[in-house]
């Protein structure tokens, strides 16, 4: 019985041993774990505090990976915007721009497969992928963008833009998403104002966006044609202007 004793003490003492190392080890997994998440977190914010070439720099030698935040990929994809679009973007180097584009592409997809309905990656992803002559990617891409955020005006914007600057490459379904954009567009002050815009501006689109907005209340047609006149008018002034 003594030694059962014993026996029975040293093995409750090596399972309490057991048991406390286990949680010490489970304890230092989860700090390992926060530390890794912080560091992805943290590095979008990082990345949105520098210029406009060092954040085309990070994106080019950097394997970025998706925040954990609507914030931060918000933010990570704002940057992807600015570095393929804007100015600095625009003027780098095919092959590093090239690189650029397929990090964003590569990110884009990163926060869809876990975030499905994020329209604003959708449109990134639309975006690197018609820049890389993926089109069949792109089709894909600028749909699930307009699906996802049917209602979503200033996204909407930026998927017209792209669509009719790569209009002879688009499927059946994007032309169907576009349409729907574009009635948005023309039911919004703002919307109504871009797409008249390029009404004056560009020919071979008047036919399409008139066909739609003839499909609309008095009330829309009504507006859209003053935002015609407007935007004639805005354009006229701008060409005298140059002549003087």
């Amino acid at each position: 019985t003594f030694f059962l004793g014993i026996k029975l003490h040293n093995f409750y003492h090596s399972k309490k041993s057991f048991s406390f190392v286990g949680t010490m080890g489970f304890a230092v997994s989860l700090m390992v774990i926060s530390v890794y998440a912080f560091l992805i977190e943290i590095k979008p914010f990082i990345t949105g505090s520098t210029t406009p070439t060092t954040r085309f720099n990070i994106l080019e030698k950097t394997d970025i990976k998706a925040g954990l935040s609507p914030y931060s990929n918000k933010l990570l994809l704002n940057n992807c915007l600015e570095a393929t679009a804007g100015p600095v973007g625009m003027a780098q180097p095919t092959s590093r721009r090239k690189t650029v584009l397929i990090s964003c592409q590569s990110l884009a997809k990163d926060i869809t497969s876990f975030m499905p309905t994020h329209a604003f990656a959708y449109y990134i992803g639309a975006f690197a992928s018609a820049e890389l002559k993926q089109y069949s990617e792109f089709n894909f891409q600028i749909a699930a963008s307009q699906k996802t955020a049917p209602n979503g005006q200033w996204l909407a914007q930026f998927r017209v833009e792209l669509v009719e600057e790569n209009f002879e490459k688009i499927t059946s379904a994007t032309l169907s998403s576009h349409k729907q954009d574009l009635i948005l567009l023309a039911k919004n002050a703002s919307g109504v104002r871009s797409i008249a815009t390029r009404y004056v501006s560009q020919p071979e689109f008047r036919e399409r966006i008139t066909e739609l907005v003839e499909t609309l209340s008095p009330k829309y047609q009504k507006s859209f044609v003053n935002n015609v006149r407007r935007a004639a008018n805005e354009i006229s002034q701008r060409r005298q202007g140059l002549e003087q």
